[in-house]
């Protein structure tokens, strides 16, 4: 990859004037009748530093110049052949493990104008293809390219210019317009190593106007401005009287502020994460890593609508300490700090414990605030609060639907149970409504008791012409592995369309390894509250986001934790912004398909809203799986 300078160049001359950070000159020269752009290494210089100052990355500078991996030497030459950057178009050829995303932020362009110039990329990338980067999508221009001919000038300072004591160095510094990383390293006569171990969670190619950077190590902790990103959580970010955190911001970076902008900046809501993040604690516990999972997955969904316009949204979190009794002075905390910032509450997503979560419902009632519940499954708070947003589809409904889908998706099959001896039958609820439904069509499933592995005899019922579907009476793994086997080696004996198919549960979306292949050859279909392909497009890019920004993979959970915060950030503040940050007539808006969930909601008589969707999952012989959401 390479940055185009042509094009850079260029476009210097119609930014340079609002920039206040020195640009570059590159010269040009011959060598072996070839042109090259070259640089020469000045004492102090890093990769890192060049990198930032000439706007090639690192890896194009080691990849060009193999000789910097003995050390960089004041003097010597770092070449850049001008035939490589294509008449001002910058290419970049992707490298192993790279993503649209990914690449995408590294030129600060969105994801879909990548894929606009590069239709090739929309179902993602490989190694070795080469991208075009949309013209006019860098947020700072580097260079300044000179002809050959021309002289550098060198830095001046008079012999007898008199010697001064140090200013004392400041602690912090607010970024201004123009200021790139080792601009302000220099300014501090600082290296750069310095301030990025000063400011671990602050990106250096992603500092918009405003945010605060540490000088020192005995500098306060600063929380960013709601155009930062926030790459850690702290426990002077969480704390039982609810800082300010990041917002989901329509400007970002932006040196004006235009009349739409201030409007919606002065009707700012706001969402509260209540839970047990449990900041006193020095260990983090599962649960607690699950929670914190969960809120970084809504902060990065912050931060992917943040170049969206609409109405701000600010993301607030407290610490409710596992306490019930808390969380009545938390609520009335937030929404005096935020009226004394000419901003309301409009949803609170409330923890997972149940008198925790009754407390909050009942505080949210009284005051009119939307309660959002993502994890609580059984909870009916909503059936009598007309505050309560339950996130997941009920129990009843959940059969309805699947038994549906069956009815219709193997309509002609003959149904066969299959009842391991000594199983705890955990399904047998859905199996009787499902018996029910047969029978109303005249049809009476077959049952075959097993005990040990499902073997070719207990089999030997079916006759060589009928279509059947089996159907377990449990969910477990280890009954699954005692009858995959009879059916696989029942398939492969067809020829054609097979006349076999299974039927399973949302247990089975937790299968890895030889189990998930399994129900891919056996062409099983499950229903779920969920679902997540973790090779999709979609998937890969969070995921990637996710380790960028924080420094580590997601949490192993099914569902995930991170991704169920994503999806909800994205459905609450895409739902505020489409209703004027307000949750009511939420039944309208039900368009939103995330990651991992897929939310539409409906309005309960005399109660608040809950969640009718559900995923019926195909897993295809051929390795990929056909989802449907009812």
């Amino acid at each position: 990859m390479f940055v185009s300078l042509k094009y850079l160049a260029a476009a210097s001359a119609l930014l340079l004037g609002a920039a206040s950070a020195k640009a570059i000159d590159l010269p040009v020269k011959s060598i072996d009748g070839k042109d090259y752009y070259y640089y020469s290494v000045k004492t102090g210089d890093t990769l890192y530093s060049i990198s930032e100052l000439t706007g090639i990355s690192t890896d194009d500078i080691k990849r060009t110049n193999p000789n910097v991996a003995n050390g960089l030497s004041k003097g010597s030459l770092l070449l850049f052949a001008v035939d490589d950057f294509d008449n001002g178009i910058v290419r970049h050829t992707v490298k192993k493990n790279e993503t649209v995303f990914g690449i995408a932020n590294l030129y600060k362009v969105t994801p879909e104008a990548l894929i606009e110039a590069n239709p090739q990329a929309e179902r993602g990338v490989r190694s070795g293809m080469v991208l075009t980067i949309p013209r006019g999508s860098y947020s700072a221009t580097k260079l300044a390219v000179r002809p050959a001919d021309s002289k550098p000038v060198a830095d001046y300072t008079p012999a007898d210019a008199p010697a001064s004591a140090p200013a004392p160095l400041p602690l912090t510094h607010k970024v201004e317009a123009g200021e790139t990383f080792s601009f302000i390293a220099l300014k501090y006569g600082l290296s750069t190593d310095d301030l990025v171990d000063y400011n671990p969670f602050v990106d250096p190619h992603h500092m918009p106007v405003g945010t605060v950077l540490r000088l020192a190590d005995d500098a306060p902790l600063v929380l960013q401005t709601p155009e930062s990103r926030l790459r850690e959580i702290r426990k002077s970010d969480i704390t039982e009287t609810a800082e300010r955190l990041p917002s989901a911001s329509s400007t970002s970076g932006s040196n004006s502020e235009t009349a739409a902008d201030a409007e919606n900046r002065a009707a700012e809501t706001a969402i509260l994460v209540l839970q047990p993040f449990m900041t006193d604690d020095d260990a983090m516990t599962r649960p607690t890593q699950l929670v914190t999972d969960f809120y970084r997955g809504l902060i990065l969904a912050a931060d992917t609508l943040a170049g969206e316009s609409g109405q701000h949204v600010t993301i607030v979190a407290a610490d409710t300490k596992g306490d019930a009794a808390n969380t009545l002075s938390i609520i009335n905390d937030t929404m005096r700090s935020l009226a004394d910032n000419e901003s309301s509450l409009s949803a609170i997503i409330a923890p997972e414990d149940a008198t925790q979560l009754d407390e909050i419902c009942k505080i949210a009632a009284e005051l009119g605030i939307y309660v959002f519940n993502p994890n609580n499954i059984k909870d009916e708070t909503y059936l009598t609060n007309p505050y309560v947003i339950q996130a997941n589809i009920t129990q009843q409904d959940m059969y309805d639907k699947a038994i549906d889908a069956f009815m219709e998706r193997y309509d002609g099959f003959i149904p066969v149970i299959l009842d391991h001896e000594g199983d705890r039958n955990e399904k047998a609820h859905f199996v009787t409504a499902l018996t029910d439904s047969f029978g109303q069509k005249g049809i009476t499933p077959i049952t075959i008791n097993f005990s040990g592995s499902l073997s070719d005899d207990d089999l030997a019922g079916l006759n060589d012409t009928d279509r059947y579907v089996f159907i377990p009476m449990t969910g477990s793994l280890s009954t699954f592995k005692r009858f995959a086997t009879a059916l696989i080696k029942l398939r492969a004996a067809e020829t054609g369309e097979s006349r076999f198919a299974l039927f399973g549960y949302p247990d089975w979306v937790t299968f890895r390894g030889d189990a998930l292949e399994n129900l891919h050859m056996l062409d099983a279909t499950i229903y779920s509250r969920f679902f997540l392909d973790e090779s999709s497009y979609e998937a890969k890019e969070v995921a990637d986001a996710f380790t960028r920004w924080y420094g580590t993979e997601m949490l192993e959970m099914v569902p995930s934790q991170a991704i169920l915060g994503y999806d909800t950030g994205l459905f609450l503040i895409r739902a505020l912004r489409h209703n004027n940050g307000s949750l009511d007539n939420l039944e309208n808006f039900r368009s939103f398909r995330g990651t991992q969930s897929t939310f539409r909601f409906d309005r309960v008589d005399d109660g608040g809203y809950v969640n009718k969707a559900l995923y019926i999952i195909n897993f295809k012989p051929a390795g990929q799986c056909s989802v449907d959401v009812l």
